[in-house]
């Protein structure tokens, strides 16, 4: 491997750290290239290994300095993002990114489940309140039956009709943060490649 061509890996490897860390880091290692010179070159490249793990070896470094650095707790949390590019530099970072992916579609699938849930309880309750409805027509017996039927079926009815409402809310708000974040994970792929 060529000095140019490691170079140009590990370019690949550290585009997405912030500006003045990526100049940093890539500055630092053309500087270790010109200090080795042309002769110096494969040792060079032995010592540091793959431009992989020269990035995440880098970027642990990086991390490591940023958490130091944080005083408060919301520049910790800050760092969560930052956490995640280490991680998907490092040579697991693929399996990383395939659990990652997992567990968004779980979260999904089970968000689904709930609602599907939700609706079929919804649409039971009304069935219910209906089958009160014609029990007390089809089948008056006395005022007391009477008073109970309508009563189930105004309490099923109540229950069902305030669950259909929150599950609607709660589909769209599903939806519409589903559809955000294929949005956001849209542009950041379009954007890094």
């Amino acid at each position: 491997m060529t000095r140019e061509t490691y170079l140009a890996q590990l370019y690949g490897y550290l585009k997405r750290l912030p500006k003045a860390d990526f100049d940093d880091c890539m500055a630092y290692f053309i500087e270790l290239f010109d200090d080795a010179g042309t002769e110096g070159e494969e040792d060079l490249i032995a010592s540091l290994g793959t431009p992989q793990e020269a990035a995440a070896e880098i970027m642990g470094d990086l991390l490591d300095k940023r958490i130091d650095t944080a005083k408060s707790t919301r520049e910790k949390l800050g760092l969560v993002p930052f956490s995640f590019l280490v991680l998907l530099a490092a040579p697991l970072g693929f399996p990383l990114l395939l659990l990652i992916v997992l567990l968004v579609l779980t979260a999904i699938l089970l968000m689904a489940s709930l609602l599907i849930s939700l609706y079929a309880i919804t649409i039971a309750l009304l069935a219910i309140s209906v089958a009160f409805l014609w029990e007390n027509m089809a089948h008056f017996q006395t005022l007391g039956i009477f008073l109970l039927n309508l009563g189930g079926m105004l309490l099923s009815l109540g229950i069902g009709l305030f669950l259909w409402l929150g599950t609607v809310k709660l589909s769209k708000l599903f939806g519409k943060s589903l559809v955000t974040f294929i949005q956001n994970l849209y542009r950041k792929v379009t954007k890094h490649g």
